[in-house]
């Protein structure tokens, strides 16, 4: 169980409160990709960093990568590139 805080600079994320003790003595850390849940189970968003949880009010891809043969020249590379840059764009502290 964490404690996360709205953070006003960082509209559609929450932040975990900071527990540098409990980390130390090997209590929960949450770290990129792991998934957050509210006590009664829904789910509220993926962890962005150790730090910063991405709220999920709807799922929708930004992207989509395809897998085959048939790919045109420079699809992946061009969605890849698109991310990158939509990462790059994110205040510091969500990278």
């Amino acid at each position: 169980e964490v404690e996360f805080k709205l953070d006003p600079q960082t509209p559609g994320y929450v932040k975990m409160q900071s527990r540098v003790f409990s980390r130390m003595f090997g209590e929960f850390s949450p770290s990129r990709g792991d998934l957050v849940f509210s006590k009664t189970g829904e789910i509220l968003g993926v962890m962005v960093n150790n730090s910063y949880c991405v709220l999920l009010s709807s799922f929708v891809p930004s992207a989509e990568l395809r897998f085959g043969e048939d790919l045109p020249e420079g699809e992946t590379e061009s969605v890849l590139r698109r991310q990158w840059n939509r990462i790059q764009r994110l205040p510091m502290r969500l990278q």
